[in-house]
């Protein structure tokens, strides 16, 4: 962004956000995992969260030679975008079998 006020706003966002979702997500697998997994399943949770940034960093910063940063950013909030759609729209088809188990059931 050209706005430098902007831009800060939406970096301590995008911080805040990232905070509540990797605490969320970690303790949401750690739950719902069999304890004989739970190891597996945070490892390849981390190597997916963490192992995995320098290759799309290399993607977004190739692109971003080609066809500009801004453009790249808008495609890739695009795709993220498309991703929680289409997450949303799994979990909505799929209510009863992703429901909470009982343990962790509100109410």
């Amino acid at each position: 962004s050209p706005w430098f006020a902007l831009t800060l706003l939406l970096l301590v966002l995008t911080g805040a956000t990232s905070i509540v979702y990797l605490t969320s997500s970690s303790a949401f697998l750690q739950f719902r995992t069999d304890p004989h997994f739970r190891g597996r399943v945070m490892g390849v949770f981390v190597l997916l969260k963490s192992g995995i940034t320098p290759i799309g960093a290399s993607i977004t910063g190739t692109f971003a030679e080609i066809w500009g940063i801004r453009t790249v950013f808008a495609l890739e909030g695009a795709l993220c975008v498309v991703g929680a759609l289409a997450g949303l729209l799994y979990f909505w088809a799929n209510r009863e079998r992703v429901a909470a188990p009982a343990g962790l059931a509100p109410g």
